[in-house]
């Protein structure tokens, strides 16, 4: 992704909701707190919008730890939907970022 994350919006995304071709998985942006999102950050879903994808996770200590990805908004003509295409490779928590740093 050519932007850096902090510009992004962030939208939520399921990561357990996912849909693939055998080669690649991308995720279904169907959930409320997509729309949610969609609607407090007063967006429109349009080809290639890049977003960091969030999605809600707990550490080992029960502490809320989100998860998060990179990516961009594709729309799916076979499946008449907008899904989120991400590495699922890069998916990483919010405290990683942190540690990082």
């Amino acid at each position: 992704m050519k932007n850096n994350s902090k510009n992004k919006p962030r939208l939520y995304a399921d990561f357990n909701k996912w849909d693939g071709d055998g080669s690649s998985r991308w995720l279904i942006l169907t959930c409320k707190g997509t729309s949610d999102d969609l609607a407090r950050l007063n967006i429109k879903l349009t080809e290639g919008l890049e977003v960091v994808f969030y999605a809600d996770d707990s550490d080992r200590a029960g502490n809320r730890d989100e998860l998060e990805a990179d990516g961009y908004i594709h729309f799916d003509d076979k499946m008449n939907q907008w899904v989120g295409i991400i590495d699922w490779n890069l998916i990483h928590h919010v405290s990683d970022q942190a540690r990082n740093k």
